[in-house]
């Protein structure tokens, strides 16, 4: 199961968070991508920056989900996360990795169409401002904050915000990186149909 597009966000995020949400994650892995997304609850509401980030954007928060389920199966299988501690704080920095993005516009996140040069330069600030957000937290390591800054770097050096190239990158922010496209290239987009596992 592929969380999918604004087309199926529920009318209250609380309603989507209990509909099986997790069920495309790997059961040994569910519980700390739960967590990573929902953070602690003040009464009962959940205080996590990845519900506030689902709030602001479902189609994000699809795409987080999604990644984060996907980056944890990979970083077990290339036994990138030595310990389940390892594991869980990298299914932290897989949820958190576009929380930039609730500094961007819904006007420009849910766009029906391609984004013009001046909403692409809005749309490149998201790794900063997610830094920027996290840098000052005492439960967010280095190793978290790099895949943050860095999952749109490519290993060419054409990426952003900095351009950095090759083993520069941390090999979190790497292996992010792939699963990352992955789930935008196989995501329905009103402009495009989505590509096939194969194509992707």
């Amino acid at each position: 199961m592929k969380l999918s597009s604004r087309a199926q966000a529920p009318p209250r995020l609380e309603a989507g968070l209990g509909a099986g949400w997790l069920d495309a994650v790997h059961p040994e892995d569910r519980a700390a991508v739960h967590d990573a997304f929902m953070g602690p609850h003040e009464g009962h509401e959940p205080v996590g920056l990845g519900y506030r980030l689902a709030r602001h954007d479902y189609t994000t928060f699809a795409h987080v989900t999604n990644v984060a389920s996907y980056g944890v199966v990979f970083a077990r299988r290339l036994n990138l996360c030595r310990e389940d501690e390892e594991l869980e704080q990298f299914a932290k920095a897989a949820i958190l990795h576009d929380i930039g993005k609730r500094f961007i516009p819904t006007s420009i996140l849910a766009k029906p169409g391609k984004l013009d040069q001046h909403e692409r330069a809005i749309i490149e600030t998201h790794p900063q401002r997610g830094y920027e957000e996290l840098c000052g937290r005492d439960d967010m390591g280095f190793d978290q904050l790099m895949v943050v800054y860095q999952h749109h770097e490519r290993y060419d050096g054409k990426g952003y915000p900095v351009g950095l190239k090759g083993e520069e990158i941390h090999p979190w922010a790497r292996m992010l990186a792939v699963v990352d496209v992955f789930d935008a290239m196989t995501g329905a987009r009103p402009y495009r149909r989505p590509a096939t596992v194969k194509e992707a």
